[in-house]
């Protein structure tokens, strides 16, 4: 590599507010990671709290990360698509010029958790993209062979949701019970409640029922596979179901609010399943009663843990509303703009990505 292509641009994070679109070294792949050129990535909620509220998981000058030991400024940007260029001595599975997505997890590999197979719940776990190893909003990115997978023929705007769908796939999942013509109700349809509900009906739900307030994501959630939708703002949920005769089996709170997640609770029959996907700092209070007398089990879910693969498979199968998804593209000089635009008008966008290669 020439001197003058040993140098990238990239998206760093220095602290609140400051997003710096500056040079940076491309990084070398060691031996078992690729080398990546990237095409696009997503921008989620937590990359605009970070960037607005944080540091809440990247590191600071005085608390450098314990995984990764890196301090700021630190790479940006989880949800990446690219191409392999580059290889290290002994990753040899992928094969050059392959398209990409990456879980972008790293684990300690050694507590309870990453021993017993679910390494996604690592207490020690950091975020490539967050907490160090590099960001997707960069024109390069080396990561470890084991945690990129092979897209196929998935175009670079479709692929890019495939982080995003993993998380919906992995919430699914913890439901523990077979999804083909199942009854199952999701409260909000942001992008995780809108993924939530295709991947259900992937899966062969019969009946997804989405509980969401804003006209426009009802509306789109129709596009990722809901049944049936209802403004809570205007209709009692549990009448409803009940004029429809239908008693959901499972329920996935997507919209982190007590209200969201009683909602859940009181919905689904005798012995359902509520599976609490949204992320929340704030204590909630829920009145419990009907989880005990309806014996309602009552799960968390966490980012995944070798879920890429079927949501790829998902993907290959079945027909999915790239347009309705991603619903913006900026270049990466317009990082910044495109973060605003989430935080001022979430509710126009159901996701925006950062063009860092030429596939927008």
């Amino acid at each position: 590599m020439r001197e003058d292509e040993r140098r990238m641009t990239a998206a760093r994070y220095y602290g609140p507010g400051s997003l710096r679109i500056e040079e940076a070294p491309v990084p070398e792949p060691e031996a078992d990671q690729v080398l990546i050129r990237l095409e696009l990535c997503g921008i989620c909620g937590t990359d605009v709290h970070e960037y607005v509220e944080g540091p809440i998981f990247s590191p600071t000058e005085a608390r450098p990360d314990p995984l990764t030991g890196e301090r700021p400024p630190v790479g940006f940007g989880h949800e990446f698509v690219g191409r392999v260029v580059a290889r290290g001595e002994s990753a040899t599975r992928i094969p050059l010029g392959a398209r990409v997505a990456v879980e972008p997890r790293r684990t300690c590999g050694e507590c309870e958790a990453c021993r017993g197979g679910y390494r996604n719940c690592c207490p020690s776990a950091a975020t490539i993209g967050l907490q160090g190893g590099g960001g997707g909003i960069a024109e390069f990115i080396a990561v470890d062979e084991r945690l990129a997978f092979d897209v196929g023929g998935i175009p670079a705007r479709t692929a890019v949701a495939i982080e995003p769908i993993a998380v919906a796939v992995h919430a699914v999942s913890r439901a523990g019970v077979p999804i083909e013509g199942e009854t199952a109700l999701v409260a909000g349809a942001g992008p995780i409640g809108a993924l939530v509900a295709w991947v259900l009906r992937a899966m062969g739900a019969a009946e997804v029922v989405v509980v969401e307030p804003g006209a426009r994501r009802r509306e789109a959630a129709r596009r990722f596979g809901a049944t049936r939708t209802i403004d809570p703002g205007g209709t009692d949920v549990r009448a409803q179901l009940t004029a429809w005769g239908i008693a959901p089996r499972l329920a996935f709170d997507c919209a982190g609010h007590a209200a969201t997640l009683q909602t859940c609770i009181e919905a689904v029959r005798p012995r359902g399943v509520v599976v609490n996907v949204a992320i929340s700092a704030r204590p909630a209070e829920v009145h419990f009663l009907p989880v005990t007398t309806k014996e309602v089990t009552l799960l968390g879910t966490i980012c995944y843990a070798d879920d890429h693969p079927t949501a790829i498979r998902l993907l290959q199968e079945r027909d999915f509303p790239t347009d309705d998804f991603l619903t913006a593209v900026y270049p990466m000089e317009r990082t910044v703009e495109a973060i605003e635009t989430l935080r001022t008008r979430a509710g126009d966008h159901m996701k925006i990505a950062i063009d860092v290669g030429g596939a927008g």
